[in-house]
C-alpha cells in the first residue's frame, strides 16, 4: 500500500531471474482509493475495483496512490 512514494515490484535472487516478471504474469486489482499502475514507464490510472493484467516479460512495475489519505490498495 504505497502512500507518498511509489512502490516497485523488485526481483529477488530466490526467483532465479533478474526481473520479477521474466517468467510469470501478474493480475492486479485495486481495492482501495484511486491509484496509478506504472508498467514499463507507462502509467495507468485505476480506481477502486479496477484491475489490470501484466504480461510475462514486463521489466518494471510500480504502484502509486493518488491521495495518501485514501491510498490505493493493490
Amino acid at each position: 500500500m504505497p502512500l507518498s512514494s511509489s512502490l516497485e515490484l523488485e526481483e529477488d535472487k530466490e526467483l532465479g531471474t533478474n526481473y520479477f516478471l521474466k517468467r510469470r504474469e501478474l493480475g492486479v486489482i485495486n481495492i482501495g482509493g484511486p491509484g496509478c499502475l506504472i508498467v514499463d514507464g507507462t502509467g495507468y490510472d485505476l480506481s477502486k475495483s479496477e484491475g489490470a493484467y501484466i504480461g510475462m516479460g514486463t521489466r518494471s512495475v510500480r504502484f502509486e496512490s493518488k491521495d495518501p489519505s485514501n491510498p490505493a490498495k493493490w
